[in-house]
């Protein structure tokens, strides 16, 4: 599901009410720093790729998610220079089992590359991930049957 689905229901700024509008949320994370949302891969959510432009569909893995999701921060930070300087932490949940670990390696290469100003990545979580199908299968015999 969206990265803005969890935004608007868990971590974010706002909360959907009992009417779907939008309420204050007094734990969001924003209460304690900045937080960046990120939807991947590309065509998830209200994100796109420039084949679904032309009525196509995304070709993803997870390194091409990993590596996007990169450019995406090195092109925030270019525009946000005043926030390189703090802390950064990954996170998510489900299939960003292997979205977060994949993107702290792409950031951690292309720190040490040089190419672009070094994020600083001080911390990655994940929860409920999903980390290995295979390995995973048996635990998820509701989706399966759902």
């Amino acid at each position: 599901s969206s990265s803005v689905l969890g935004m608007l229901q868990e971590h974010g700024p706002l909360l959907i009410d009992k009417d779907g509008g939008l309420m204050d949320n007094p734990y969001a994370w924003t209460t304690v720093g900045h937080l960046l949302v990120l939807e991947s891969p590309a065509g998830m959510g209200y994100s796109y790729c420039a084949a679904m432009e032309r009525g196509g569909s995304c070709a993803n893995t997870d390194i091409s998610t990993a590596a996007a999701a990169a450019a995406a921060l090195i092109d925030f930070y270019a525009k946000f220079p005043e926030l390189r300087a703090n802390p950064f932490f990954i996170t998510g949940e489900s299939y960003a089992g292997v979205y977060c670990p994949t993107l702290a390696a792409q950031i951690l290469e292309n720190n040490e590359g040089g190419g672009a100003p070094p994020i600083n990545l001080v911390g990655m979580a994940v929860g409920d991930p999903c980390t290995d199908n295979d390995a995973q299968r048996e635990a998820f015999d509701m989706l399966w049957c759902a």
